[in-house]
Order: structure tokens, then sequence, then C-alpha cells
């Protein structure tokens, strides 16, 4: 462009500035107006804000089976029993000196709540017990359920198969409170339809020597007011 015609430009501008003004008013004028830097085809816009993190949402979930499963009565079923009850070998005990182990199933359903493609976050067991019976710290452990089962019938004969579940989430089990145990990658791998869910077993760690065991509330105790329960959070 050449001197001249920017020159003629900025006087018809300048003409029509003031023709506006004369009729509208100047705050009218300065409202509507859109300042263009000369050479600039397009006003200039500020940049798009960036969205903002999904706030993390929480998901409890209940189990749909509990029970636990005796070594001194091999074929007697406790599905009904309001205790979960965990014990070590130990000859040296007055009475039931086999192990005890505890079962918990949850439904593939309940999980169906949380929406395709999110991203589990954590997740946690959480069961009450009664400190009264509970002998002292104890180490419990958790694994992975490998077949199925239900509470009516589960027996130390028939149990699952199952397997440990990983070392660093063994916990010292603290009479009096609720106990916690970090299933993430339990939990994940059901939503994610990598394995069956055919729940998790807890059990005294054998490498204890003590006399280890606990009584843990089941979800029968005071008709489910302390039932155990796993806590998820994710992102949508």
């Amino acid at each position: 462009m050449t001197l001249e015609k920017i020159i003629n430009s900025v006087k018809s501008i300048k003409k029509n500035t003031i023709k506006t003004v004369a009729k509208f008013g100047l705050a009218a004028f300065l409202s509507a107006a859109t300042i263009i830097p000369i050479g600039c085809q397009n006003p200039v816009t500020p940049d798009t804000p960036t969205p903002e993190d999904p706030v993390p949402k929480e998901l409890t979930i209940y189990p749909t089976d509990d029970a636990y499963v005796s070594e001194d009565y091999p074929n007697e079923n406790y599905g009904d029993s309001i205790y979960l009850k965990v014990a070590s070998s130990n000859e040296n005990r007055y009475y039931d000196t086999g192990k005890r182990l505890s079962f918990l199933k949850f439904s593939r359903m309940d999980l169906a709540n949380i929406p395709q493609n999110a991203e589990i976050i954590s997740a946690d067991l959480r069961i009450l017990d009664q400190n009264e019976i509970s002998l002292g710290d104890v180490e419990v452990s958790l694994g992975v359920v490998l077949k199925d089962w239900q509470e009516e019938t589960i027996t130390w004969n028939n149990k699952p198969e199952k397997r440990p579940y990983f070392e660093d989430d063994d916990i010292v089990y603290h009479y009096g409170g609720r106990n916690r145990w970090d299933v993430t990658r339990i939990v994940k791998s059901w939503y994610d339809r990598a394995s069956f869910d055919y729940g998790v077993y807890l059990a005294v760690t054998d490498n204890l020597n003590s006399d280890g065991r606990a009584f843990l509330f089941s979800k029968e105790f005071m008709s489910g007011k302390h039932s155990p329960y796993i806590t998820i959070e994710y992102k949508e």
C-alpha cells in the first residue's frame, strides 16, 4: 500500500468516525467499536481456556457373599455367622487349633455404576473388627479367589482355589477399628474385565510367630449396619 492510499484511508476513517459520534454519541460509538490493528484482518481474541481436571467421584460397594471356613470343622458352613474369622494354625490353643480363612465376594453389576473408560484412582476394602476377641495386633494378608463360591455352601473342604495378593499390601491388624486393605489393582482388573470377580480372601500371614487370630464383622452383623465395603474413587 502506497503512502497516499494510507493517508486517504486514515482521512476516510476519521470522517466516518466524526459522523458516527455526531449521530449516536461518543459512548455508543466506543461500546460498539472493535479495534483492529493496522495490517490485521481479524480482531485479536483471547486463548481458549484449558478445561479443568474432572473432580473425582466415589462409589461404595458391599459384598453379596461373605463367610469364613474352619480347618477344625472342615464340613461346617458359616455363611450365616456375624463374624469373619481369621486364624493361624496353633497347637497350643485350648480349642480351634487349626486355620480359619474368610471370603468376600462383590457383584460385578455394582461396578457398572462406573461409566465406561473411567479411571480408577483408588479402592479400599474396610472391615470392622470385634476387639474383645481379637488377640492383639495380628498381620492379616489378602488374596484373590480364582473360582466361584456361595456363602450358603462354602466349607473348608470345598473352598475355592485362591492365590496370595501382593506382599506389600499385608497389614498389621489393629483390633478395635475399621481395618483397611488396598485393593486398587484388584478392582481395576474387575472393572477392565481382565479377571473374573470371585472375590477376595483374608488369612493370617503364615510367617507370624504368635497366636494370630481375629474376629471381623460380616454383613450379617446388626443387619448389615457394619457391613464390610469397598470404597472406589474414580474420574470420568
